[in-house]
This record gives C-alpha cells, structure tokens and sequence, in this order.
C-alpha cells in the first residue's frame, strides 16, 4: 500500500507527497476555495500521484492497472442525475 501526504510540505519517511505548494499559494492569491473544491483538488491529486507511483511494466499487458484509492473527504459526493455503470463514489 503506498501512502501519500495531500498539501504535505514537510518530508515524512514513508510517504509521498503531493499538492504541498496548493495551500500557500491559495493563501497568497487570497482565494478561500469551497469544501467541494477541495474535496475535488483532493480527488484529482490522489488520482495523480496514485497513477504516478504506480508502475505500467507490472501489468500483464504492459498497460492496465487496477488502482484502489481512498480519499478523505470533506463534503458528501452524489453521483450525477442519469449517470449509470459500475463506478462508485464516495458515501
């Protein structure tokens, strides 16, 4: 299981980081983004430091990974209207 640090800006052993410049530069820009927005940010950077740290060669066609996350959230995640299939979202 790989672990990784969101808005992380210190080194601490055993875990990646990513999105650590994303609070200061906010504060700088004096935005003050919305909880869904940052549950969003949250969303989208573990999706990227997940695809990064997770290598294609291990794969048995070279290409495809099975990828599992969990992402801590602050606000409650509803599909959209009229969206069907097997994806699963927050609860």
């Amino acid at each position: 299981m790989l672990r990784f640090d969101l808005y992380g800006r210190v080194p601490i052993s055993g875990l990646g980081r990513v999105g650590g410049p994303v609070p200061p530069l906010l504060k700088r820009l004096r935005l003050a983004p919305t909880e869904r927005a940052w549950d969003f940010t949250s969303i989208a950077l573990s999706v990227v430091a997940a695809d990064e740290a997770v290598t294609r060669s291990d794969s048995p066609d070279g290409w495809t990974r099975e990828i599992e996350l969990t992402i801590a959230v602050a606000a409650l995640l509803l599909p959209p209207k009229g969206l069907t299939g097997p994806r699963r979202f927050a609860r």
